[in-house]
């Protein structure tokens, strides 16, 4: 479910099965962005850690939350040494 999935000429894609699944500053995180009518939201984990941070807006479509989350994490989440 969080393992980067293949395509047909061999190059893989940056989703699991429903999941985004990369690395971000030396570690494994797991992501997923979703809406529905009244409300965005955006998640993300990161196993090694057993850390996970999730944004909420109660408006539909919000844009830019996970660029927000991101950078966030930027700024508070230290590199892999």
């Amino acid at each position: 479910m969080w393992t980067q999935q293949s395509l047909n000429d061999g190059k893989t894609t940056p989703f699991g099965l429903g999941w985004g699944a990369s690395d971000f500053k030396g570690y494994r995180m797991l992501g997923y962005n979703g809406l529905q009518p009244g409300e965005t939201t955006t998640f993300r984990f990161f196993p090694q850690l057993g850390f996970g941070v999730v944004l909420a807006c109660n408006a539909e479509g919000a844009e830019n939350l996970d660029k927000l989350l991101d950078s966030i994490l930027a700024v508070g989440l230290p590199s892999r040494k």
